[in-house]
């Protein structure tokens, strides 16, 4: 899953394609053994985020803005040839990074291959009480469209009634989120580790699917 950008990013730049880029450059490092971007992952496009970006161009591929390259130093656009040798560098948990939420503070995360995982610990009728069985397509659909959307792999844990209410517990699998920093840990081993803003994208899509299956039941 290649990291999708929205817009080019330099001396400006949609705070969350900024971030992005920022989290890669913290995790590429030049000859010193230093990272190209130690100044946080703050989605703030500045002079400073272009020279590193050139920085890292220069260092690592100069043929990216040799003349008569269609690249543009310190730019990195939507399916360029720099974003592309950004993210070959950059650690193999960042494919598919993306932002969870355009407002402060941005988090960023990814997710090891989501359809895999989700497909694996779908809801299927034996984890489910009876009373959920006529909604278990709408909940896969939603686990299809928030792998598709969002890149993110809910699972199913567990599901049960309470009196003549039902209920289920999801996770998340492979899930990696991206610190302040820059640095990257996993997360789906530690639910409360997960940032509120991803859990948000969760409820937003496979809310939808839980609201209308509720009223049916």
């Amino acid at each position: 899953m290649a990291i999708q950008l929205m817009g080019e990013v330099g001396r400006s730049g949609q705070p969350e394609d900024v971030a992005v880029v920022q989290a890669l450059l913290a995790n590429i490092k030049g000859a010193n053994g230093r990272a190209f971007w130690n100044a946080g992952i703050d989605g703030r496009a500045s002079d400073a985020l272009a020279a590193a970006i050139e920085a890292c161009q220069r260092f690592w591929s100069p043929a990216l803005v040799d003349q008569g390259s269609s690249e543009k130093a310190g730019v990195v656009r939507p399916g360029s040839r720099t974003l592309q040798a950004f993210e070959a560098m950059a650690p193999r948990n960042f494919d598919g990074l993306r932002a969870a939420t355009t407002t402060a503070p941005i988090v960023l995360y990814a997710t090891d291959d989501p359809r895999g995982r989700a497909g694996r610990s779908q809801a299927t009728p034996a984890k489910l009480p009876s009373a959920m069985t006529a909604g278990l397509s709408a909940i896969q659909q939603g686990q299809a469209l928030l792998a598709e959307r969002k890149g993110l792999a809910v699972v199913v844990l567990r599901a049960g009634l309470a009196g003549d209410r039902w209920g289920f517990r999801v996770g998340l699998e492979g899930l990696t989120v991206v610190a302040a920093d820059g640095q990257w840990r996993p997360a789906n081993d530690h639910p409360d580790a997960v940032p509120g803003a991803i859990w948000r994208l969760v409820d937003a899509e496979f809310g939808v699917f839980l609201s209308r299956v509720g009223a049916g039941t």
